[in-house]
């Protein structure tokens, strides 16, 4: 049996802050990944501020918007699987936030806090907060977007943060296309490291422009078959079984 593909970082989601579509739409959207690049599992990222909203009342907002995803799509019969995330921006202070591993998921037999780096210069804060994160609040980290660190940040960054133990590093599938970018992926992939890719889209009329399977041909190209073949068995196969999925439908 063919495995489908995992989008390791989608902003579908309807009314989870990130945007606000009517859910049917977001469904199409799917349906549309699915049957045309066999993309059957989505992890749900929305966006999570510290400094503008609680642990409690983001969980709150983002399950709301997954059953209503759910109710939205019982009528229909598909084999698409939802997977309940977040992404979570670095923020100052983050580490002090209570409840933060309420936003970890399930990856192996750890769990991780997918976070996101700031779309910025580097900064020593940064290192800080990032050094908290891991010591004190004693989290392993999900790397998300990690193509934006390394167009964005000096050579020795990405270097140390390419070295922090445990970590899983989720590239977008479109950052394949550049050449920097699959350095890093085939350096990380030849240190045992996790490689994810997710499509980052956030508006479903995006997808009906998304050339996923040139990007797929050009990792194949690009990259050894060894390492290809490890970097899709990352992006075809289901996280732990403990994971928390929805059927839609």
């Amino acid at each position: 049996m063919t495995l489908g593909y995992i989008d390791w970082n989608s902003h579908l989601l309807s009314d989870a802050h990130d945007i606000a579509e009517d859910p049917k739409k977001t469904i199409f959207a799917l349906s549309y990944l699915y049957d045309r690049f066999q993309i059957d599992t989505f992890s749900m990222m929305p966006t999570f501020h510290s400094r503008i909203d609680s642990v409690s009342s983001f969980l709150i907002r983002r399950d709301k918007a997954i059953h209503g995803l759910m109710e939205a799509s019982a009528s229909t019969q598909s084999p698409i699987k939802i997977l309940s995330g977040a992404s979570v921006m670095l923020d100052e202070g983050l580490y002090e936030i209570q409840n933060l591993k309420k936003l970890t998921v399930p990856f192996g037999i750890n769990r991780y806090l997918p976070l996101q780096l700031p779309i910025s210069e580097h900064a020593d804060w940064i290192d800080y907060e990032l050094n908290r994160i891991l010591y004190r609040a004693d989290l392993k980290i999900l790397f998300l977007s990690f193509e934006t660190c390394c167009i964005l940040y000096p050579e020795s960054v990405i270097e140390k943060f390419t070295r922090i133990s445990n970590s899983i590093y989720q590239f977008s599938y479109q950052s394949i296309t550049n050449p920097k970018i699959r350095r890093v992926m085939a350096m990380l992939l030849h240190q045992n490291s996790t490689v994810l890719l997710g499509t980052s889209l956030n508006f479903s009329e995006k997808v009906y422009h998304y050339d996923f399977q040139y990007y797929l041909d050009t990792a194949k190209e690009y990259f050894s078959a060894a390492d290809y073949a490890v970097l899709m068995k990352s992006n075809q196969r289901l996280p732990h079984k403990h994971a928390k999925l929805h059927l839609l439908g």
